[in-house]
C-alpha cells in the first residue's frame, strides 16, 4: 500500500441543544437532552484502501457524553445510507464508526459532504471537516480513477507462477497481462509496486514497461514476486497488506493510475513459502 492513508483532524462543528444545559452525562450515562456538539469527519485506514470500508469519525466537543446509534454519509458521490451502531464516548473522546462507501456514482459535483449521526429519536447533520473532505475526494477520485481504467483495460496476473531458480526462496515468475477494452489508443504499464514484504519488478526493466500499441489488443509482461528482503519479526508477523499489489496504468499517453492486482489463495501460499525461506523461518 505504500499509499499514505487519509485521516482527519479538528473542524466544522455543529451544535443541538434540546431542553436545558444539563451535562449529566458528562462522565456517566448518555443525558439524552443535554446539548451536543460535534465535529464531523471521514478517514480510511490504510488496511481498507481499495476496499468500499471507511469510518465516519466523530468529536465530541461538549460537556456531555454521548451515545449514537446511526452514521452515514450524504453526498452525491455515493449512496446515503445510515449504518447501525453502537458507541457512546465521553467528552473529548474521537471515535471512528464503520461506514460502506456504495453506489459510487463519478458525475462531477460541487456538493459539501455531511455525515448524518443518529441518536436515538434526533438526527444530526453534520459538515465533514477540511480534512475529512479532502480525504473523502481522494479515496472518491481514486476509485473513479480506477473504475475508468478497469472499463479500459483488463489488467491481471496470468494464472501460471513458477520458481525462478533453485535456491530456497528464489522469487516466482509470471505475467502481468493486459487485454484491451474499450480503449482506443495506446495503452502502457509505467510502473510496479509491491508491498511490505513482496518485490513485484519486471523480468526485463524498461520505460516503459510494456506497451500495448493501439493496433493490438493483448500484451503481457514477465514479472517476478518475492521476497524485498524484510525479514524482521515485525514485518513477518504484522503484515496485513501483504498481497496488495499494485501497477501503474497510461491511457493514450495520460497521467498514470493505480490498478490494484490480486492473487488467488494457492499462489499467495506459495509467495508466502518463497518469503519465509529467503529468511530462514520455518
Amino acid at each position: 500500500m505504500s499509499t499514505v492513508h487519509v485521516a482527519a483532524g479538528v473542524g466544522l462543528a455543529l451544535s443541538l441543544g434540546v431542553g436545558g444545559c444539563s451535562a449529566a452525562g458528562g462522565e456517566g450515562e448518555p443525558d439524552a437532552d443535554a446539548p451536543v456538539d460535534l465535529v464531523g469527519s471521514f478517514v480510511q485506514q490504510r488496511t481498507d484502501e481499495g476496499t468500499t470500508r471507511a469510518h465516519v469519525r466523530l468529536t465530541n466537543d461538549g460537556d456531555s457524553t454521548v451515545q449514537v446509534d446511526g452514521v452515514g454519509l450524504v453526498w452525491p458521490g455515493y449512496d446515503d445510507r445510515v449504518y447501525d451502531t453502537d458507541a457512546s464516548f465521553r467528552p473529548g473522546a474521537t471515535i471512528d464508526l464503520s461506514v460502506e462507501l456504495t453506489g459510487r456514482a463519478c458525475a462531477p459535483t460541487d456538493k459539501a459532504p455531511r455525515a448524518q449521526v443518529r441518536m436515538g429519536e434526533r438526527t444530526l447533520t453534520l459538515p465533514l471537516d477540511d480534512s475529512g473532505t479532502r480525504a473523502l475526494h481522494n479515496v472518491w477520485e481514486r476509485a473513479c480513477a480506477a473504475e475508468a481504467v478497469a472499463e479500459a483495460v483488463d489488467v491481471r496476473f496470468g494464472p501460471e507462477w513458477v520458481p525462478g531458480g533453485r535456491k530456497p526462496g528464489a522469487p516466482l515468475r509470471g505475467t502481468i497481462e493486459v487485454t484491451r477494452g474499450s480503449a482506443d489508443g495506446p495503452v502502457a504499464l509505467t510502473g510496479l509496486q509491491g508491498s511490505v514484504l513482496l518485490d513485484l519488478e519486471a523480468a526485463k526493466p524498461s520505460t516503459p514497461l510494456l506497451s500495448l500499441p493501439a493496433e493490438d489488443d493483448t500484451a503481457a509482461l514477465p514479472v517476478t514476486l518475492g521476497s524485498n528482503g524484510r525479514c524482521d519479526a515485525h514485518a513477518l508477523g504484522g503484515s496485513t497488506q501483504t498481497f496488495l499489489l499494485r501497477v501503474l496504468v497510461s491511457l493514450d499517453g495520460g497521467e498514470p493510475q493505480a490498478v490494484i492486482l490480486g492473487l488467488d489463495k494457492p499462489t499467495q501460499s506459495r509467495v508466502l513459502a518463497a518469503v519465509h525461506a529467503a529468511c530462514g523461518v520455518g
